[in-house]
């Protein structure tokens, strides 16, 4: 208010000045290259005013050239002094002259003018220095503004800040930092590149906040896995593992011995949703899950999420693993490799032209019959993956990126006829980046994925049962980086799904087991806003359309499902869901070492898994669409958590607790194949998870250590099923422990330890026996009332670098590793002895010696199993 009752003031007075002095009489003014104080006296003699100055504030001696003729004085005056840089006031004959004050821009708030900030806007990509890859979640942080941002899956950033110097800083885990001065009095593009530090070992980083702002705080939203990491866990058949290095998370486990199948904080396995360059794959193993089928020779970026999603990303339960592939180098020509017993990788990268455009192959094949010679030689396993990936930038606001992956299994067993099982995987994806400003950035989107299983009855006849599902997507997201307060996103994706559930490729079979298509539709809003200096708050909320599309049969089944009648549906749409999924996230940050989250997600699942085996490996997949009679699945997932940076240790704690609805189970001896009536044999309940994970971390040094420990909990319950009681998931294992230790010994010995425990998997056994002609008949009456074993095993590996200069353009490496150290077998099945009757059939239970009692007996696949690999690598 004082401001504007000066301005008043002055106001007034300038006014009431100009009535006692005659601005209005026209005068003439012919200046060349005079002194500024020459003129001000020739306009006081001509016009009769008065002119008053200090000339330690006012330039009198400065030379213009000043030309008005028989202008008014007011013009004249008004122009002279504006070209000047000078203020002047009008006190009654005479005009008071003072240097000019730096105009400060200003805005109205709240009927007070205040001084309005010039902000400008630093973006650029944050690449790695030796291949010009781009690094995915690097910081950018001023320390003494305590302001920052991070790049985004693409390794662009962007960054608002008011007119000032910065001392910038541009870090990445596994890299070194790099420090720049700027002074920020217009728009900047600034791109970095980071040298690799190869004395970082750390296996698995939440990611570390160097810096106190919130924003860069939150290092327990998600987990990140780079390439550097893979290749530094111990191996299991000489080759590396990027999803089993996922297992060694807290809230992830393993389904079972050496698989690469997980669960998720409760979640079944159909429920997590995996992305290669963000085209999804369902299928994510080789060899019935021994590996996983993504090559860690192309991997550039993993994170992990399990809640929180990024607000663009959706249609899963459970966790979303976002796997970002190289780009290959744009600087140089690039060979690399990965030799062991089982299989062989080869992935080849270089620039098209340099600093624009690069390509990128990788190849891995397997050769494994050669351990199947002498036991199984009719036994013929072979399996591989293939990516490719192209990009170029066709200016400076434009980059354009397309991606290719196949992968394909086939187990096959030479007989007459020969049976087999095989299952493929096929993702292409396209990507436009376009900069439309500094602040403003979209990621269009045209991708297509499709998985196929095949199970042969005869191999040379192409006689199979199949089933199928796929996908062709389009997706536009935009992130608006309005300044380090807020970033918005926001952006649409148009989805069409296909389904096969099952059927025979067979000239005297008819096409019987039916399913929709269904296109689903996509918008999303997410803001993510640093409220306070200590506390940040993201909201967002994404709006679901999911259309059912025929041609397709739908029966109607009564109270005790059983099918009443059936409707049949053209080209045409016959049903949909219509739901929203709402996200929030509290950061809150006590001091530079110190944050705490609490955080709420609603969650949708259209697309269902179907699968009544227990099994830790890859078994018949048949996948579904939601529809009338399959309600899509429903989670709400709530979230606390703490994260707190010691000198030189993190530690991390999160409690979940998660409730589930339109959960799938399976009637007793459910009928999955070659079944119209498949809706019939499901039973939909509700599940339960919660638990508490902690995660302790020491990154740096030659001696790291990860240390991950997970108490969990997972109850269903299913009307029908379990006498309508609630019972334990089969994965509901309430211990899981992962200790990673690795010591880089010398320059070339670098030596890593992992043991893993965790309880057994739950499964169901007989609660009592009755006697049916001298035998003993086990009756089941509670659903995995019983468990395996506990699981726990070490593995330990070594690898030497060959070269005694690591600086040379050939490095090559060879790794010695022990999966299960101490040989401990862990069953992943119990069964029950049968025995074949005279007329063939079999009988449970029988012991081919003794009396006819139950016999139960285990099967334990791996044991104490050496590998040797030899990796290289030519730039």
């Amino acid at each position: 208010m004082k401001k504007l009752i000066t301005i008043f003031l002055l106001t007034f007075l300038y006014i009431s000045s100009f009535s006692q002095i005659n601005l209005e009489q026209k005068i003439t003014i012919v200046a060349k290259n005079k002194q500024l104080s020459e003129i001000i006296d020739e306009i006081s003699n001509k016009a009769n005013i008065n002119f008053s100055y200090s000339s330690q504030q006012i330039d009198v001696e400065q030379k213009i050239t000043f030309i008005a003729r028989n202008k008014p004085t007011k013009i004249i005056i008004n122009q002279l002094f504006t070209d000047c840089n000078i203020d002047y006031i009008v006190l009654e004959k005479q005009i008071v002259l003072k240097a000019k004050q730096k105009e400060i821009p200003t805005e109205i708030v709240e009927n007070e003018i205040k001084p309005k900030i010039v902000k400008y806007t630093v973006s650029g990509y944050l690449k790695d220095e030796k291949t010009g890859e781009v690094l995915i979640g690097a910081t950018i942080f001023d320390r003494n503004k305590r302001v920052g941002t991070a790049t985004n899956p693409y390794g662009f950033y962007s960054l608002t800040l008011p007119v000032g110097n910065y001392n910038l800083e541009y870090s990445y885990i596994g890299y070194n930092k790099k420090n720049i001065e700027i002074e920020l009095n217009k728009n900047q593009k600034i791109s970095q590149s980071l040298e690799l530090n190869e004395n970082v070992l750390s296996i698995v980083s939440i990611p570390e906040s160097s810096s106190s702002d919130i924003l860069q705080m939150n290092s327990i939203k998600n987990y990140k896995l780079s390439s550097e990491a893979i290749v530094k866990r111990p191996l299991f058949g000489g080759e590396f593992d990027a999803i089993k290095t996922l297992q060694s998370i807290a809230g992830i486990s393993s389904q079972g011995d050496g698989s690469v199948i997980f669960n998720v904080r409760g979640g079944n396995k159909g429920q997590n949703l995996i992305f290669i360059d963000e085209a999804p794959i369902y299928n994510p193993s080789h060899l019935l899950g021994f590996f996983s089928a993504i090559a860690p020779d192309v991997i550039n970026d993993i994170k992990i999420y399990k809640s929180d999603f990024p607000i663009q990303y959706g249609g899963r339960l459970s966790s979303l693993i976002d796997i970002r592939t190289k780009d290959g180098s744009n600087k140089s020509i690039g060979f690399s490799g990965n030799i062991s017993p089982l299989m062989s990788s080869y992935s080849f990268d270089s620039p098209l032209k340099k600093d624009h455009s690069s390509v990128l192959f990788a190849l891995r094949n397997s050769h494994v019959n050669w351990l199947l010679e002498d036991n199984n030689p009719n036994l013929d396993i072979k399996f591989y993956d293939f990516h490719a990936k192209l990009n170029f930038k066709p200016s400076r606001k434009n980059r354009v990126y397309f991606s290719f992956y196949a992968g394909s299994d086939i187990l096959k067993l030479n007989s007459q006829p020969s049976s087999a099982m095989s299952w493929k995987n096929f993702t292409g994806t396209f990507r436009w980046n376009h900069l439309f400003s500094d602040k403003m950035f979209s990621n269009t989107i045209l991708y297509f994925s499709r998985y196929d299983y095949f199970l042969y009855s005869s191999y040379e006849n192409e006689e199979y049962w199949s089933s199928l599902i796929g996908n062709l997507s389009f997706k536009n997201d935009y992130s608006y980086f309005a300044n380090p307060k807020n970033t918005f996103r926001f952006g649409f994706s148009s989805n069409t799904h296909i389904f096969n559930p099952g059927n025979l490729n067979n000239e005297y079979f008819e096409h019987k087991v039916f399913a929709s298509n269904a296109i689903e539709l996509v918008t999303y809003f997410g803001h993510e806003i640093k409220l306070q200096k200590k506390l940040a708050f993201f909201y967002g909320i994404r709006l679901l359309s999911w259309n059912n599309i025929g041609p397709a049969v739908v029966f109607n089944f009564d109270e005790n499902h059983q099918p009443i009648d059936a409707q049949f549906y053209g080209l045409e749409k016959f049903n949909t869901f219509i739901n929203t999924e709402p996200q929030m996230n509290l950061i809150f940050a006590a001091n530079k070492t110190l944050s705490f989250k609490a955080s709420y997600n609603h969650n949708i699942q259209y697309l269902q898994y179907l699968s009544n085996s227990i099994s830790p490996f890859t078994t018949v997949d048949i996948w579904l669409p939601a529809s009338p009679n399959i309600q899509p699945q429903k989670a709400n997932q709530f979230v606390l958590g703490a994260y707190k940076k010691f000198a030189e240790y993190n530690f991390t704690t999160e409690f979940f607790y998660k409730k589930m609805k339109n959960q799938i189970d399976y009637v007793d001896h459910a009928d999955m194949y070659l079944n119209p009536l498949l809706e019939g044999e499901l039973r939909f309940g509700t599940a339960t998870a919660s638990g508490i994970e902690f995660a302790l971390q020491k990154q740096k040094g030659d001696f790291t250590i990860n240390l991950n420990y997970t108490y969990s909990r997972v109850f269903r319950q299913t009307d029908g099923v379990n006498f309508n009681k609630k019972y334990r998931a089969s994965y509901d294992k309430p211990h899981n422990i992962n200790i990673n230790l690795a010591y880089k010994a010398t320059n070339r010995w670098f030596l890593t330890t992992n043991w893993v425990y965790s309880s057994g998997n739950r499964f169901s056994s007989p609660t009592s026996f009755y006697y049916y002609q001298n035998y003993t008949v086990p009756i089941y009456t509670q659903k995995n009332n019983d468990k395996l074993p506990d699981y726990h095993r070490l593995d330990i590996s070594a690898k030497f670098r060959l070269n005694k200069n690591k600086s040379k353009k050939y490095i090559h490496h060879l790794t010695i590793s022990i999966f299960n150290f101490y040989g401990r077998e862990n069953p992943v099945a119990v069964n029950f002895n049968k025995i074949e009757g005279e007329n063939g059939n079999y009988y449970t239970p029988a012991n081919y010696i003794y009396d006819n009692q139950i016999i139960t007996t285990s099967v334990s696949f791996l044991g104490f199993v050496p590998s040797v690999s030899y990796q290289f690598k030519f730039r």
